[in-house]
């Protein structure tokens, strides 16, 4: 009896696999009759936002084509040198540790970020920190820039709450607070989201 069961299994078994491989068979011509649906290619140049480009050794095929800022040049007049809130966490991630390896890059350029508020009171060295904090589609990692206010601002009379959404558009730049110099946005203004 047993043995009779164990072959109905199989046999089953079999049978369930078969469907599949003759349903896969299917949608493999299906995809292979549409295959230009799913092939890519290279946005138009004119689609591309202002400040970037895509390198030069750019092909269709290329499997891992970065958008790369255009200009190493401090930034002129109200332009947006690196606009991240419109950017996906991975990118954000990518560009801030740039800038933390690299700020000489991004000396007096402007950058643009959305995320939540979040400020810091640092007792010994009697300062107040402020940074705007992006999180991932999970929320368990974090990634963030701290700002400085360009305007003498009260903390917290012109602040928003904590974990308020903002976007903070400022010149990245260096400050000393003590005998440590870290990288930093000088900000005009904080927008609510």
């Amino acid at each position: 009896m047993k043995k009779i069961l164990d072959t109905l299994l199989f046999l089953l078994f079999l049978i369930l696999l078969t469907a599949c491989k003759k349903q896969a068979s299917k949608e493999s011509v299906k995809i292979a009759e549409n295959k230009t649906d799913f092939s890519i290619s290279a946005p138009a140049a004119d689609s591309l936002p202002e400040n970037f480009y895509a390198p030069t050794d750019f092909t269709p095929d290329s499997s891992d084509a970065v958008l790369v800022a255009k200009k190493n040049q401090p930034s002129s007049s109200g332009k947006i040198d690196y606009d991240l809130s419109r950017m996906n966490y991975n990118m954000i991630s990518a560009v801030t540790f740039d800038m933390a390896m690299n700020p000489e890059k991004y000396l007096g350029k402007k950058v643009r970020i959305s995320g939540l508020f979040f400020s810091l009171f640092d007792e010994e060295a009697k300062t107040r920190f402020y940074a705007c904090i992006v999180y991932d589609s999970t929320a368990c990692c974090q990634i963030g820039i701290d700002f400085i206010m360009s305007k003498n601002k009260t903390y917290p009379d012109d602040f928003p709450k904590e974990e308020a959404p903002i976007q903070i558009t400022g010149t990245f730049t260096t400050q000393k607070v003590g005998d440590i110099e870290y990288n930093c946005l000088l900000c005009d203004e904080i927008t609510l989201l």
